[in-house]
């Protein structure tokens, strides 16, 4: 491998260091091209950067914020990924470690995203999908066939909304196994497009159902390869929507692990990644829908709050709600329509409830956009209602009122028992721990009535 063009020990500068984790490229130009002799034009073609835009931030007129803008600077100057915390794919991988290992696993999501030189890493990624069926040979097919996915991935969908995925996951991975192998046979490049989208949404909802079963892993595979199969529809407006959604998605997996563990620092750097993925993606395709880009910067608001800023998340929220009000219901493509206002209360509660964890000042706004949230959802959206009901106790305990969150956090335990979804019983494994500190004969029931609800699930 030829070295980069810095001079040994250039990225050990405290100066550049800072520089970096700001990103800030405009100091590490100046200093590279003084440290050098490179020209602007130099570090343009190595980076891909148009060399006027290097002249704007040697200027300090211009900083970067695309992600495939940075990834390329951190190419082309060969700067250690640590020092910009973000992933730079390298094919020196392992290849008896899982592409969805904590070290490699955003590098590899770049990948897909991306169409980059890691093919082999996204190859892993396929080949880690679903077998054990022969898939039925088909020579050719057409606009009924996708339309026919589609209308089964709808009821896969609908059935964990309701249910939970446990109870259907083995049925959707079977079924996305049959999909996949559609993709040998004959069709018009229309219908091409169509199936690798069927596709890309089939293995998100599988991904969802085995993410409620708590595997991460599995879950991260299945997303990984959507987004994959969403790259290969580009064109598609809904390509672009489903790859924003599924990144800000993985964001969420991140933080509900991060809610499981506080301790675990690791899983906050690794949500704020994925949105800042999702940011760029956003502002390259102008024709992502609105619901998404608000649901883009209600993520933001999650990972701010996570990291204790809370002006930043309540900025985040603030553009979120903005764009859901501007936003007319009826002109939202269908893909969208899960966005809806008892998802939003449901966003604004989550932050609150994170902020609340430094300073429980904000367990109050919890409380009242989490019970929006659960008011608002039908029976039809059951799983997002009983992690709702656990969250919103443990934020009824942080306001000080233990009888509301005994009376709230029963009802949860009751939903949670009758899901197919292991996600409901870790939530209310954290609400026994956020109980444990507080007394009285209702928080006593609550916390016995959950221990018999893990007893019974053997969580």
């Amino acid at each position: 491998m030829m070295p980069g063009p810095a001079p040994p020990g250039f990225w050990d500068d405290p100066a550049i260091r800072t520089a970096l984790a700001e990103l800030d490229f405009g100091p590490v130009f100046s200093r590279l091209i003084a440290a050098t002799g490179m020209t602007q034009q130099q570090i343009s073609d190595l980076t891909g950067v148009p060399q006027p835009r290097i002249s704007h931030a040697v200027c300090g007129r211009a900083r970067f914020a695309k992600y495939r803008t940075i990834l390329g600077i951190a190419r082309g100057l060969d700067i250690p990924p640590e020092l910009l915390g973000m992933p730079v794919p390298s094919p020196a991988h392992d290849p008896q470690e899982s592409p969805v290992d904590r070290r490699h696993f955003l590098a590899t999501v770049a990948a897909a995203l991306f169409g980059s030189s890691m093919a082999g890493d996204v190859e892993r990624v396929r080949a880690l999908l679903p077998t054990g069926t022969t898939p039925v040979a088909r020579p050719r097919i057409g606009a009924a066939d996708v339309e026919s996915v589609r209308a089964i991935t709808d009821g896969f969908r609908r059935s964990a909304y309701a249910n939970g995925g446990g109870l259907g996951r083995a049925g959707a991975l079977a079924y996305l196994h049959e999909v996949q192998a559609l993709g040998d046979a004959v069709a018009t490049p229309a219908v091409r497009t169509e199936l690798d989208l069927a596709v890309a949404e089939l293995a998100n909802v599988a991904g969802w159902m085995v993410y409620d079963v708590d595997d991460h892993d599995g879950a991260r595979r299945l997303w990984t390869y959507t987004i994959d199969a969403a790259r290969r529809a580009a064109g598609d407006p809904r390509a672009a929507d489903l790859t924003v959604t599924v990144l800000l998605d993985m964001a969420h997996q991140a933080l509900y692990l991060h809610y499981l563990d506080p301790t675990d620092r690791t899983r906050v750097h690794e949500a704020t990644h994925l949105m800042r993925m999702a940011s760029s993606e956003i502002a390259d395709a102008p024709e992502i829908c609105a619901p998404i880009r608000g649901y883009g910067h209600a993520v933001g608001a999650w990972c701010a709050a996570a990291a204790g800023r809370a002006d930043r998340a309540t900025a985040e929220l603030d553009d979120a709600q903005a764009i859901y009000l501007g936003t007319n219901p009826t002109e939202a493509p269908a893909w969208a329509g899960w966005l809806t206002p008892a998802e939003t209360h449901y966003q604004q509660g989550r932050a609150a409830l994170l902020l609340s964890d430094r300073d429980t000042r904000h367990a109050a706004t919890a409380v009242e956009s989490l019970t929006a949230a659960i008011d608002g959802w039908g029976h039809a959206r059951q799983r997002s209602r009983a992690m709702a009901r656990s969250m919103l106790a443990v934020a009824y305990l942080r306001t000080g009122d233990p009888d509301e969150a005994a009376r709230v956090g029963h009802a949860g335990a009751d939903d949670v028992m009758a899901l197919s979804t292991t996600r409901g019983y870790r939530m209310l494994d954290v609400l026994d721990r956020e109980a444990a500190g507080h007394a009285g004969s209702d928080v006593a029931g609550l916390r016995e009535h959950i221990r018999t609800a893990l007893a019974g699930a053997a969580v």
